[in-house]
């Protein structure tokens, strides 16, 4: 056979696997395309097209049975980027309706943004956005107005807490990063005192997420010094409540503390493939310094691969409550040219020990998943205890020193309240968060961890 006739056999073969590829591929696409039709056309009521496709996404991914895996519509893929990158277009301040005065309450302005930078406050009310008033409106409608373009503006009238007279503020968007790395309390400055007011030789760092930044502002935390210009003798990392984020991010900062070794592996659909990532020589933080991590009930996925690889390493201990028991991993998948989103799980990870993390739905109690207390550091937390510390220690993230100064008040993982922790009550026009009279209440999972590192340290407890 001649080179020419070999040449066109190839492409011709070539060709033709493609046909084939093309056609396996897509050989439901026409029958559902053919139902969508069929639907919008004969069905007793008007059906928009798009509501059908979305129906047909949403019931695809739905069918996996994965509670993770999930369609994204576009009017939801704005917000769900935003929360993966951490930052947003806005003006920087958390709010809440007040359904007594019928206004939206202003619970943090962010330091630098440029609400703060307008004179808003804590406690102030806005009783209007762009001219509507936020008497009705409801709390995703209000965040939506406010955010917008880089560049662009937004009119509020406000009235500040304590006054009677109402004023319109005029505020240029600017470009929103909301923190993941937390401390103990602000600075006046506005900037995190990572370092535990009552013992200073012990870093404090609250993880909330872990998104694009995260790693960045771990690395810069824990290079952080305390009031006298000494680092840490000693490390609390509190992943309580952080539901996860980016892998990426969960690996570079378990890098931090580790130097060698298996930070987490996964493997793809019936145990094959996946990849094992390593720990880079040099870290951040040297052996010598003792770590706990405090984790619960509601800590995965992310969380969980941090409080595992350092337990397995036996770079740290882990103290609280089990863990959630979410070990698969979601790849983000760009549809219809970025308009919308597919997350779908496609891997699971495990312990550099090679033990699972999932908790499968027929897993009981006494199987192996998540990450457990290391021993004799389980802290039952019951769950009005819980309730007690996270408003407190809201309350000292809102207030305490930077108070008097209206100074910057930490925000929550987004301008609207987090659906299970709701940012007011019912009946507050000045909730007791904002009035200052929030009781004072131990947390006995940080207690625990503070006991031990104490201990460790040889560090004098009191009595």
């Amino acid at each position: 056979m001649t080179p020419r006739n070999l040449t066109i056999l190839a492409v011709t073969i070539v060709v033709s696997l493609i046909c084939y590829e093309k056609s396996e591929t897509n050989r439901f696409a026409t029958p559902l395309g053919e139902a969508i039709r069929k639907v919008e056309r004969y069905y007793i009521e008007r059906v928009e097209t798009r509501q059908l496709f979305e129906a047909a996404m949403t019931g695809i991914v739905n069918s996996l049975g994965d509670p993770y895996s999930e369609y994204i519509p576009p009017e939801r893929t704005q917000r769900f980027d935003e929360v993966l990158e951490g930052e947003f277009a806005g003006v920087g301040i958390v709010v809440d309706p007040n359904t007594k005065l019928k206004c939206l309450t202003v619970l943090s302005p962010m330091y630098g943004a440029p609400a703060h930078k307008a004179g808003m406050r804590a406690g102030d009310s806005i009783l209007e956005i762009n001219g509507r008033s936020t008497a009705v409106m409801a709390i995703t409608d209000a965040v939506q107005l406010m955010r917008g373009k880089v560049g662009t503006q937004v009119v509020l009238k406000v009235m500040h807490h304590g006054e009677t007279d109402a004023f319109e503020l005029v505020l240029t968007r600017a470009l929103i990063r909301i923190d993941s790395v937390l401390g103990d309390v602000r600075r006046e400055d506005g900037s995190w005192d990572f370092f535990l007011e009552e013992n200073p030789r012990l870093q404090y760092l609250r993880i909330n997420t872990f998104g694009e930044h995260t790693a960045d502002e771990l690395r810069a935390a824990l290079r952080s010094v305390n009031a006298a210009g000494s680092r840490a003798d000693g490390i609390i990392i509190d992943i309580r409540n952080n539901a996860g984020g980016l892998l990426k991010s969960a690996i570079e900062c378990c890098d931090m503390f580790l130097d060698s070794g298996v930070i987490v592996s996964t493997r793809g659909r019936d145990g094959i493939g996946g990849e094992e990532y390593l720990a880079r020589q040099g870290t951040v933080v040297g052996r010598e310094i003792p770590i706990a991590v405090l984790v619960n009930e509601y800590s995965a996925s992310a969380s969980e691969i941090l409080a595992a690889c350092l337990q397995d390493h036996g770079r740290a201990v882990a103290i609280g409550q089990r863990t959630w028991g979410k070990g698969t991993v979601q790849n983000v998948i760009p549809m219809e040219g970025g308009r919308s989103r597919m997350r779908l799980t496609t891997a699971s990870y495990w312990r550099p020990s090679g033990k699972n993390i999932h908790k499968t739905k027929a897993a009981t109690e006494n199987d192996e998943w998540g990450v457990s207390p290391s021993e004799r550091l389980e802290v039952p937390m019951p769950s009005e205890i819980a309730a007690k510390v996270l408003r407190y220690r809201r309350f000292r993230d809102l207030f305490q020193r930077a108070q008097a100064a209206h100074d910057p008040l930490q925000p929550e993982q987004s301008l609207a309240p987090p659906q299970d922790e709701p940012a007011t009550t019912e009946d507050d026009p000045e909730s007791d968060e904002l009035s200052g009279s929030v009781e004072k209440i131990d947390d006995p999972q940080l207690r625990r961890a503070i006991e031990y590192l104490q201990e460790k340290l040889h560090i004098p407890q009191a009595a």
